[in-house]
């Protein structure tokens, strides 16, 4: 569980716990920084709280409260977003190198105590004037380094399955700028820029599309989302050049009348990918298994450096005799030239003593 404040550190409670979704008596863990994040064991998602994955997905629970006479009183404001991280390997991708972006996921929301557990229970909600969504939320910029901060990037393109006491996308009051269709099913586009600054939200300029489902979703199995990214990069709102730096599935809380909600989520996945050489996690093993050998070869390669070393050393050595054979070969010139000489002074006095 965890209490996580606002950005001005006043009203909001929020208790958070990740189990697997069959274990739902998982550790919890309480967080109290305005900021705070824990990491899977397995180090594939990372949460605003703790996190727990095993073979049947990913799933986590999250109560939270927004009080009714609270000084921040704006309750169209995000205050929280808790959330599944995705820490794919391949992450930043270019979005012309991605093959697919499959998400899974099944959820529930209610009153906390006297809602209807394991649904989404809208009647209850509305009752304590509940206003939340539930969305894929994701991360871009044309700069790598970039893409993986959530509060930087020139995008954000959200995916809402839900929507509660007409929470709106941004940009909902200029109308729809477009639709698109995925799985069969018409979602809504809308633009606009986020404006919200003041340390928790996003940076202003910040483009943001949303994808509104015509329905609410409470559960979806390997959807393949990847078709809205195109549905973008055909209009020519972003570049395929663009890359994706992060990935997220969870629930924004914005407003209750004093009352505690549950957001519950199991059976998590997102998963993107790639025409790329496969991530590195699928090829663990065998490099593992390599890693001596190429070890072994580095010894071997230093071993051979230490010959070319030693092989230098005679180099050095060869040039020595290369100096000495050249001082050799000036010597006997020099000792030609003298002989010459004496020879030519021979002949003269041989001369002299013949003419006299």
């Amino acid at each position: 569980m965890s209490l996580v404040k606002s950005s001005l550190y006043n009203v909001i409670f929020l208790v958070v716990a990740f189990t697997s979704s069959v274990q739902l008596t998982a550790a919890q863990a309480v967080l109290c920084g305005q900021y705070q994040n824990l990491t899977s064991t397995s180090g594939q998602y990372m949460s605003k709280s703790k996190v727990k994955d095993e073979k049947d997905g990913t799933a986590f629970s999250t109560t939270w409260i927004w009080g009714a006479n609270d000084t921040y009183a704006s309750d169209t404001r995000v205050h929280s977003y808790a959330n599944v991280k995705s820490r794919s390997a391949v992450l930043p991708v270019m979005l012309s190198n991605i093959s697919g972006i499959t998400v899974s996921a099944n959820w529930a929301m209610y009153p906390s105590g006297t809602g209807n557990p394991n649904t989404f229970d809208i009647d209850g909600l509305d009752a304590i004037g509940a206003k939340a969504d539930v969305t894929l939320d994701f991360f871009l910029d044309p700069d790598k380094n970039q893409s993986t901060n959530v509060t930087n990037p020139k995008f954000e393109v959200m995916i809402w399955f839900a929507a509660l006491d007409e929470t709106e996308p941004i940009g909902y009051a200029s109308g729809s700028a477009g639709s698109a269709i995925l799985d069969g099913k018409n979602y809504t586009l809308f633009a606009g820029q986020n404006t919200q600054v003041d340390g928790m939200d996003n940076q202003p300029g910040q483009e943001v599309f949303s994808f509104v489902a015509p329905k609410n979703m409470t559960s979806f199995s390997q959807l393949n989302v990847l078709p809205l990214f195109q549905y973008l990069m055909d209009g020519g709102k972003m570049a395929n050049s663009t890359y994706l730096g992060t990935a997220q599935f969870g629930t924004e809380a914005f407003h209750t009348d004093g009352k505690n909600v549950t957001f519950e989520a199991s059976g998590i996945d997102l998963t993107v990918q790639t025409t790329l050489v496969p991530p590195a996690k699928s090829t663990a093993t065998p490099t593992k298994s390599s890693t001596a050998p190429t070890k072994s070869s580095t010894a071997s390669t230093k071993s051979s450096t230490a010959t070319a070393k030693s092989s230098t050393v005679p180099a050095k050595g060869n040039t020595v005799p290369v100096k000495s054979n050249a001082v050799s070969l000036k010597g006997v010139e020099g000792i030609v030239c003298c002989w010459g000489l004496f020879e030519a002074a021979i002949g003269g006095w041989m001369l002299w003593s013949w003419m006299l």
